[in-house]
């Protein structure tokens, strides 16, 4: 698979799921729109070898190509890690109580 290759090459082992990811229809008899725009064939170019012909004047071609090749390359990658931490503090205000809650996520 040429995304588990691209992925292993620039990032490394670790960053790769263990095995490919293949996706399917959620429901049973769902008709499929239509197939994916993705990158074809047994290797692709990374947004830094096709910069130089799609830039400039064809700079939203480049970046529809960077954005179809790193959501290609993230579909065979290992899932993130990290931490979440959440906060929720209440109070009163009169006679209302309020409350202020917040979310964070550490990658690691």
């Amino acid at each position: 698979n040429a995304a588990r290759t691209q992925a292993r090459q620039l990032y490394g082992y670790e960053y790769v799921a263990p095995a490919p990811r293949q996706y399917t229809r959620k429901v049973k008899n769902a008709q499929e729109a239509h197939e994916a725009i993705r990158p074809a064939g047994e290797t692709f170019a990374t947004p830094d070898a096709v910069r130089r012909e799609l830039d400039g004047p064809n700079i939203d071609d480049f970046r529809l190509y960077e954005l179809i090749w790193q959501r290609t390359v993230a579909s065979q990658m290992a899932d993130a890690r990290g931490m979440t931490l959440s906060l929720r503090i209440t109070g009163m205000s009169g006679h209302q109580e309020v409350v202020f809650s917040a979310t964070g996520r550490t990658l690691t």
